[in-house]
């Protein structure tokens, strides 16, 4: 048994138990009349509420006069607040105080538990626990805003162990939270080397780095090489059937039963959060009205190549729009393509092919950790409170 380790069966108690001798009140109903953006006190809401983490990120404020005026509950820093809607609903952080007098809205609970009895940190821990969301689903109310009362919240039942306990617990969490945290930014920071390595590798190849020679190389504006056609449109229910692969901004999406190209072929993708992506079809095809496609490529110029070339340009940088960006014939057309003799394309786009299958590799591993190490939240308090700590089994 590890060192610390409670041995003694913790008592159950219902949440509104454990805070019979403290706070348990929602949050206050204030409208947006009630509101002034000149007001001296915060109305946290719902979006400020994390898994575990104040998020700190809504911007609304009232009066002391108006906050007075409708017996709002005033927080204290170390206050637990559980967001009674998703997403997810029923997650709690504590209110670390936000430098001026703060109220909350009415679909928050806020719990302000006897120091002397209850952990603040532990609690937000085991309301946060799968078996507590768990043991709140029988009482979730509504179809498209759902949430969970007070009142059904409080009659949720926890095994409460001495307070020593609690910390000694909450602070085993936090610890393996910390090295879960830490893993996950060198998770991200190596999901970013291998986006970059990437694009490094493609500007090698289309540089003549990769095939250790620029001999017979020249530069041609895309327009003179490329002609291009934007996609028709398929209903969901024209792509249930048929053997073509369907291609828009995504990918393949679906399959047809005719093409509307026939030979290999660069797709782009047109619009939004699908701008600038790059695919070759592996033979016929049908481009949907989300993207663009090569309808004419010269023949000093392969498809593999091509690919190549305008994954290389970083198209969505070029982009025209704000709020919707997009790439069009006239973007792509001024995209300056180099071009090698046929032979050192080939050599080229087999260099990158294996060097890239490695870093696809590693793109997988760092895929996979990324997501073992979300799953592993669940897991850490799944094991914190499931009761194998708490009986001296762990």
């Amino acid at each position: 048994m590890a060192s610390g380790v409670p041995t003694k069966q913790p008592e159950e108690r219902s949440l509104a138990e454990l805070l019979g001798d403290g706070l348990f009140v929602d949050g206050d109903w204030v409208e947006s009349k009630d509101q002034d953006p000149a007001g001296e006190v915060r109305l946290v809401q719902l979006t400020d509420i994390g898994d575990g983490i104040f998020r700190n990120r809504s911007s609304r404020f009232l009066t002391m006069a108006k906050a007075n005026e409708l017996g709002c509950t005033f927080l204290e820093p170390g206050d637990i607040l559980i967001a009674r809607m998703p997403e997810p609903l029923g997650r709690a952080s504590i209110f670390p105080g936000v430098n001026q007098p703060a109220v909350t809205a009415v679909d928050v609970c806020i719990l302000r538990p006897n120091r002397d009895r209850v952990d603040a940190e532990w609690l937000v821990d085991a309301i946060n626990s799968p078996q507590f969301r768990s043991s709140m689903q029988p009482f979730v109310r509504g179809t498209t805003r759902q949430r969970i009362s007070r009142t059904n919240l409080g009659t949720l039942r926890l095994r409460k162990p001495p307070l020593d306990e609690q910390v000694r617990l909450a602070r085993w969490v936090h610890g393996l939270e910390a090295s879960r945290t830490a893993a996950a930014h060198h998770l991200a920071s190596g999901r970013r080397a291998i986006a970059r390595a990437r694009q490094a590798l493609l500007l090698a190849a289309c540089s003549g780095r990769l095939t250790g020679s620029q001999d017979q190389w020249h530069t041609v504006p895309a327009k003179a090489l490329f002609k291009w056609s934007s996609g028709k449109g398929l209903t969901s229910k024209d792509m249930v059937r048929g053997d073509i692969p369907v291609y828009g901004g995504n990918g393949i999406s679906g399959y047809h039963d005719s093409a509307l190209v026939q030979s290999p072929t660069v797709v782009i993708g047109r619009v939004g959060a699908l701008c600038g992506n790059v695919y070759l079809t592996g033979g016929p095809a049908w481009v949907t009205d989300n993207a663009i496609y090569a309808k004419v490529i010269s023949s000093d110029v392969s498809p593999a190549w091509a690919e190549l070339v305008f994954s290389a340009a970083n198209l969505n940088s070029r982009a025209g729009g704000s709020s919707q960006p997009f790439v069009n014939q006239t973007i792509l057309n001024g995209v300056d393509v180099p071009v090698p003799p046929r032979h050192k394309q080939a050599e080229a786009v087999r260099r990158y092919q294996e060097m890239a299958a490695l870093v696809d590799r590693l793109a997988t591993l760092v895929e996979d950790g990324m997501v073992r190490v979300e799953q592993s939240q669940g897991a850490i308090l799944a094991k914190a409170f499931r009761g194998d700590l708490l009986s001296g089994e762990g």
